[in-house]
């Protein structure tokens, strides 16, 4: 008998990302793109789980997405910052969700050398 647990994802819009047209705007950490989510977990055990950033355009758009810093924060502590890599999804973060908790998260995107090239993404959560 295995038991199947699951975590709740609260994302700020249905597409379950965001769309950024441009980064000309955003291209500065105190002038990036941000998003909003969080995770829930209301069972009575910790959970393992991933937060994974997808670009929806990978396959149609050769984008550099090394250009693209990121800062992921958790419960307003920063928990990682760098690059993307030049792949469709880019591993964000590897960590456990305690029992009924509720994590609160915020991504920030930019990019520095002021492209004109957007990015449309979505956030994964997988347990």
């Amino acid at each position: 008998n295995v038991d199947h647990y699951d975590l709740i994802v609260i994302h700020t819009n249905s597409s379950f990302g965001g769309n950024i047209d441009t980064f000309s705007k955003y291209n500065a950490l105190n002038k990036a793109y941000s998003y909003d989510f969080a995770v829930k977990n209301t069972n009575s055990i910790n959970i393992d789980y991933e937060v994974d950033l997808v670009n929806n355009d990978y396959n149609f758009k050769k984008l550099d997405m090394s250009l693209i810093r990121y800062r992921l924060m958790k419960n307003d502590v920063v928990v990682r910052e760098g690059s993307l890599k030049n792949q469709k999804t880019n591993n964000l973060l590897k960590d456990v969700s305690s029992s009924n908790s509720e994590d609160k998260f915020k991504i920030v995107l930019w990019n520095y050398d002021g492209s004109k090239a957007g990015l449309d993404f979505k956030i994964n959560i997988g347990v």
